[in-house]
């Protein structure tokens, strides 16, 4: 009689220590490898902060990065996909070096290991991180910084993830040189009159330690999906998840940058991973996409004006950048440097 419940305690406490063995295992694999390539280190890790993803993008990264600093955004994780590394690393040199932005060269076409390891690594130090391509800006029509807006709408109470809808611009019947010499916001200024209403564009879902966050990255470990990044249902439950109306936030969605030469430039970025779907283009015409002409917009044009005037200088130039230094005040959920 004495043996049986010493037998059922040894047994007990090796299953015990198997459970604990296998979750300390996920817990150390579950970790995204950085690819063998070296992070370059940022000065800045806090506040609010984009993922990135990057191949092809020279010509309009300076203007999208000018335009969301002056937005408020702390931070930039970027992975570079471009076949020679080099020239991105050349053209964001200041700004690496300044503390704005954080360069890893990555595989070509992998976007949702870029996203894991961006989430696994910087994720819990951010006060919010949205998933962003270069050729989306965030927009807040109540001209908002993105603390203020993001406050409005609850991330920091009631809510951990938001999402935002793509509205979608054309070509505006400019040519690729105008585009580039004078800047996206400048030039493309007609956009779809209604949301593309497939999915989500991107989300912003609230930093800081998050269980369901962390039980997504086990899952993906163990049976990766894609496209997750379009929605917040992998990083909030029903009640703290919200779509957020055109009146307050969405995603200026510009495709089409290099006019009609545009769809030779999504083909010659290659067909690899993600680029997969860039085939359908190959038959394709700007006059398919005729609706995203429908409707003059000015709101980007005029804001395209305040940022010019918040860098000081041409967004193809140059130009050393003030280093900051982000503390979070937990009152206000804003950066002070």
């Amino acid at each position: 009689m004495g043996q049986q419940p010493r037998k059922k305690l040894t047994t007990m406490v090796l299953i015990s220590l198997a459970l604990l063995s296998t979750a300390a295992c996920l817990r150390v694999h579950v970790r995204i490898s950085p690819r063998r390539f070296p992070l370059q280190e940022s000065h800045c890790a806090s506040g609010h902060v984009i993922f990135a993803i990057v191949r092809q993008e020279t010509h309009f990264l300076l203007e999208w990065l000018d335009y969301h600093v002056w937005l408020g955004f702390d931070h930039f994780y970027i992975y570079n996909q471009d076949d020679d590394k080099a020239t991105l690393a050349e053209l964001l040199r200041n700004h690496t070096s300044a503390g704005l932005v954080s360069l890893t060269p990555w595989n070509v076409g992998e976007q949702a290991t870029a996203y894991l390891h961006a989430i696994d690594s910087y994720s819990e130090n951010a006060l919010s991180w949205t998933f962003l391509d270069v050729d989306e800006f965030v927009v807040f029509p109540e001209n908002l910084t993105v603390a203020q807006a993001l406050s409005r709408r609850g991330l920091f109470s009631n809510k951990k993830c938001l999402e935002l809808l793509w509205w979608s611009y054309g070509d505006a019947g400019a040519d690729a040189k105008s585009v580039q010499e004078k800047g996206v916001l400048q030039v493309l200024t007609r956009r779809a009159r209604t949301f593309e209403n497939k999915h989500p564009g991107k989300v912003v879902v609230r930093g800081g330690r998050n269980g369901k966050v962390y039980i997504f990255k086990l899952l993906q470990k163990l049976r990766p999906i894609g496209g997750w990044w379009h929605t917040c249902k992998r990083f909030a439950s029903t009640h703290e998840r919200a779509t957020l109306s055109a009146e307050h936030a969405f995603l200026a969605h510009f495709q089409f940058r290099y006019g009609n030469e545009s769809f030779k430039m999504r083909l010659a970025r290659g067909t690899r991973g993600v680029f997969k779907t860039q085939s359908i283009y190959s038959t394709a015409h700007m006059i398919d996409f005729a609706h995203r002409n429908e409707m003059f917009d000015d709101l980007l044009l005029k804001r395209s004006a305040l940022v010019r005037a918040n860098m000081e200088k041409n967004y193809t130039t140059k130009r050393p950048l003030v280093n900051k230094t982000c503390t979070l005040d937990a009152s206000m959920h804003r950066r002070t440097s």
